[in-house]
């Protein structure tokens, strides 16, 4: 199978980062990937990450819906590699990619990674639309996350007969829950063995809701002095970020790394996950998170709770909520007992139902079925 993958960018995101693991894995199974990318952002730095594991990436250049002659040349491009399947990820790459498909006779898929959000901006609203019939009318079959996003699509029109629900996975393999704390800390982050470390890992937008976990942190060092909130990620929220934690009086106890490839080693050197999102169709974070052997505390949101059950494997928390936070924190920090089952609970759980090698089975079904039958959209 030769499956090219168009995505809108290769900076740092949750459907970016997914890519270097799945289509190695996919590639070991006999899945030949390469990827085509429409735009910088931040440098592109998963485009790296694709090449080192031996996955060809090629920068085509679209700016936007507007540029014909970028589009011409994109459509130019796929006619030449003229793959077996056509797998879009992200708003751009799913609109233009989904109609030049059906024009060569390609099948596509599209996977939904996020929940679109009602936005009071014209330009927002048209473009989703355009996004949703493109997908509707033209995409052959489309992936989403998590039933959450499934019936969230479902629900603003989509055909329920196109729409399947196939978990993102990841390698557990590189995340080994045999940790060295006393080290990883000093050599990763400079902090004592004593110390106690929060981490969140996410780009840097305001819905991640880190600013959140920021207001909570003042009472967490009330009761746990040698608290540290590690914040791994970058973004355009960072400056707010950084000003609210000045401003709180906690700027000395709050580490913006920006953005790290060594998320395993980071998350080793951790003692607690804290993902205070606003909305996400299903985090990827929050499963390397358990895979690595954490606590976690998340908001009750899309697909996370496909994820967490509640006092079982994790600590739900109302968004937006830092009473409910801090309550959340202090409980799993100081009831070792309880923090220690959800981590054996987390893992569990991810082994059963979000392992890469799954993800990958489910893919190359869903593209033999397409490839080896009539091509109808």
């Amino acid at each position: 199978m030769r499956i090219l993958w168009l995505i809108d960018s290769l900076g740092p995101g949750g459907a970016e980062g997914l890519m270097p693991s799945l289509l190695e894995h996919l590639s070991a199974h006999g899945v030949q990937s390469q990827v085509c990318v429409l735009q910088s952002r931040l440098g592109n730095p998963v485009a790296g990450e694709l090449v080192k594991r031996g996955i060809p990436v090629e920068l085509i250049r679209v700016d936007n819906l507007h540029s014909i002659n970028q589009i011409l040349n994109l459509f130019r491009y796929i006619r030449k590699n003229h793959p077996d399947i056509l797998h879009t990820q992200l708003e751009t790459s799913d609109i233009l990619g989904s109609m030049i498909s059906r024009l060569l006779g390609i099948p596509s898929v599209c996977t939904l990674h996020t929940l679109s959000a009602p936005s009071k901006k014209r330009t927002s609203r048209l473009r989703n639309l355009i996004r949703r019939v493109s997908l509707q009318l033209f995409s052959t079959k489309i992936i989403a996350v998590s039933d959450v996003t499934r019936k969230h699509f479902i629900k603003l029109g989509m055909k329920p007969d196109k729409l399947i629900t196939l978990y993102n996975g990841i390698d557990l393999s590189k995340f080994n829950i045999t940790r060295s704390l006393p080290n990883a800390r000093k050599s990763l982050l400079d902090l004592n063995h004593n110390d106690i470390v929060l981490i969140t890992v996410a780009v840097l937008r305001e819905p991640k809701g880190i600013q959140y976990m920021i207001r909570a942190l003042p009472s967490v060092l009330n009761k746990f002095s040698g608290a540290h909130y590690v914040v791994v990620g970058d973004g355009d929220y960072r400056q707010p970020l950084e000003e609210l934690a000045r401003s709180l009086g906690v700027a000395d106890r709050v580490l913006f790394l920006g953005y790290k490839e060594n998320i395993p080693e980071l998350l080793s050197a951790s003692d607690l996950f804290v993902f205070p999102t606003l909305n996400d169709a299903l985090p990827t974070v929050l499963l390397e998170a358990m895979a690595a052997g954490l606590p976690v505390v998340a908001s009750e949101v899309g697909g996370v709770p496909e994820i967490l059950m509640h006092e079982k494997n994790g600590l739900l928390v109302p968004p937006a909520n830092v009473p409910c936070l801090i309550d959340a924190c202090d409980r799993l920090l100081s009831d070792h007992r309880m923090a220690n089952q959800m981590k054996e609970a987390g893992r569990e759980v991810i082994m059963k139902r979000f392992d890469i090698n799954q993800q990958v089975d489910n893919l190359k079904n869903l593209y033999f079925q397409l490839i080896h039958k009539e091509f109808v959209g």
